[in-house]
């Protein structure tokens, strides 16, 4: 909710889907049964072209722009 300027906003994330279900279990799951990933791999490797671009900003000092996200 909102906070005053004397109160700490509440910050806690919500639980995802994820968080209720065992990541491993449903990766087996999805193998095996086709089920559809919680998580697509496009999430995935949306994500990994995030990460390198930050280490290539930290190695570089400069500004990276992502391409194929």
């Amino acid at each position: 909710g909102e906070a005053s300027d004397s109160e700490m906003a509440d910050i806690t994330p919500e639980a995802s889907a994820l968080a209720e279900k065992n990541q491993f279990a449903h990766f087996v799951d999805c193998i095996v049964k086709g089920e559809e990933p919680i998580a697509p791999i496009s999430q995935g490797f949306e994500m990994l072209l995030m990460l390198d671009g930050l280490y290539l900003s930290q190695d570089t000092g400069a500004s990276v722009e992502l391409k194929g996200a």
